[in-house]
């Protein structure tokens, strides 16, 4: 009743257009699978298509917008539905590896942060690289919290994740790496370490820019 309401409103207002119904599955964010992700997004779709559907005849046109990046990711089943918007789909991040939506070979945006110190007595280099670059978002794993991983880099592109290596803690500007020896031994004051970021949303946010692996510089879009 209420959204029947809201939409007679529109249509009485002079400058209110119902163009349509907008939904977000944001609860498969606390999926860890792709058959969970695929439950969610068949009771949130239909109930999107069911109310749109219910309007048709006095809205025609009207339009079922819908997308979260890991039902869009996993599922195929968009009957319905006109639109389909998701937002983290663009890069992925770590997040969305948890998830269960994408392996982390598919996330395409990295933190290039340079090394200013190195602690070789407890396994640990200092990035900088903290929570004004990344945001303070983390995830859960056996090892505590962790706020990134580190990849290797090539000139064709990332490589893979380097085991037991990932930013374990963040303050303003700097962040911790917990490392490998092997990372240690292998690691100067200056070089770059690539940081795949928990969420990537907030890290190309704050950054405002890309660099993208040909060396090509692609500024943030401003309406303004």
């Amino acid at each position: 009743d209420s959204i029947e309401a809201l939409a007679k409103r529109i249509s009485q207002a002079n400058n209110l257009n119902l163009k349509g119904f907008l939904g977000h599955a944001g609860q498969t964010y606390n999926c860890r699978d792709p058959k969970q992700i695929e439950a969610v997004h068949q009771e949130a779709k239909s109930k999107l298509v069911m109310l749109t559907q219910s309007f048709l005849l006095d809205y025609p046109g009207i339009i079922a917008s819908y997308g979260d990046t890991p039902s869009s990711s996993i599922c195929k089943d968009f009957d319905g539905i006109t639109e389909i918007r998701p937002g983290n789909f663009v890069f992925y991040d770590l997040m969305q590896v948890q998830i269960g939506a994408c392996d982390s070979s598919q996330i395409a945006v990295a933190m290039a942060c340079p090394v200013v110190a190195i602690h070789p007595w407890n396994f640990e280099i200092v990035i900088y690289g903290g929570g004004i670059h990344f945001s303070k978002d983390r995830m859960e794993s056996d090892h505590g919290s962790v706020f990134g991983k580190i990849i290797r880099f090539s000139p064709d592109g990332f490589g893979t994740v380097i085991p037991d290596c990932y930013v374990r803690n963040l303050s303003q500007e700097h962040g911790i790496i917990k490392a490998s020896e092997e990372m240690i031994n292998q690691t100067k004051i200056g070089d770059l370490l690539y940081v795949l970021p928990v969420h990537s949303c907030m890290t190309a946010n704050l950054m405002k820019q890309y660099l993208t692996t040909d060396g090509r510089t692609i500024e943030m879009f401003n309406p303004f």
